[in-house]
């Protein structure tokens, strides 16, 4: 039988490296079945951007920080040795937002940050190429259901539970008077919604992915919709999503 393929992203925990090659687990750094992030939420992303091109790869997270909502276990938990021998665990499945600039694809597991720390924006919002506003302040957030928890929420956006196939658009400071009216609410769209955003300038504008900028020559405009693309992470079997949220923001 074929040896299974892994790699340690992150903190270094030479325990677990020992036990897996111990049960016959083979160290492959290129093409990964099971990559084990030690560390906390953005390790978790950084291990995900770095291996998500591979069609099979499982995550799995260990908690070596105070907040991860991706790391359903602990440090020095070797218990998911075992766990993942006997197949005794969950695989959550979840979809990536995907980012058009000039047909150049970018996927995000959290959110898509758009940002101009300088200057108001401008920006034409449409969902399925229908007006819906043109939002004039500080910027926008598009995130997943599993990203609700992140950015998003400390904007006063809603948690999405992740079953919910859709993505949320929330707005940063917004601009609101006689003059200018934007929602000033989190719009809950459907997985099948694509937003386009029109910039009437782009001059200090930044987008970010899960925290990362995206750096493109000159565009006046980008599209947003749930990919087909989906990451997989192991958890365990009895980890409610509820729980999870409980864990993170109320214990």
């Amino acid at each position: 039988m074929e040896a299974k393929r892994f790699i340690i992203h992150g903190k270094i925990n030479k325990n677990l490296e020992d036990s897996l090659i111990k049960h016959g687990f083979v160290v492959d750094e290129a093409n990964p079945e099971f990559v084990f992030s030690l560390g906390g939420d953005g390790t978790m992303l950084e291990a995900i951007h770095k291996y998500m091109h591979l069609d099979d790869v499982k995550f799995i997270g260990i908690n070596y920080g105070k907040l991860g909502f991706y790391t359903d276990f602990v440090k020095d938990d070797l218990d998911i040795v075992d766990l993942i021998i006997n197949k005794n665990y969950k695989t959550e499945e979840f979809r990536l937002l995907e980012l058009d600039v000039n047909n150049s694809k970018y996927y995000a597991l959290n959110e898509i940050l758009v940002i101009n720390p300088v200057h108001t924006q401008n920006i034409k919002v449409l969902v399925d190429n229908a007006e819906l506003e043109t939002f004039r302040g500080t910027g926008l957030v598009l995130s997943t259901p599993s990203g609700s928890t992140a950015f998003n929420k400390s904007l006063g956006g809603s948690i999405l539970a992740p079953s919910i196939d859709g993505y949320q658009l929330t707005e940063m400071a917004s601009i609101n008077n006689r003059v200018y009216k934007t929602l000033s609410s989190p719009l809950v769209l459907a997985s099948k919604n694509i937003v386009s955003l029109n910039f009437k300038t782009t001059d200090g504008l930044q987008i970010q992915v899960d925290g990362k900028v995206v750096n493109d020559n000159e565009f006046d405009n980008v599209q947003i919709k749930m990919a087909a693309k989906k990451v997989k992470l192991i958890t365990k079997n009895d980890t409610l999503f509820l729980e999870r949220v409980k864990k993170s923001f109320l214990e």
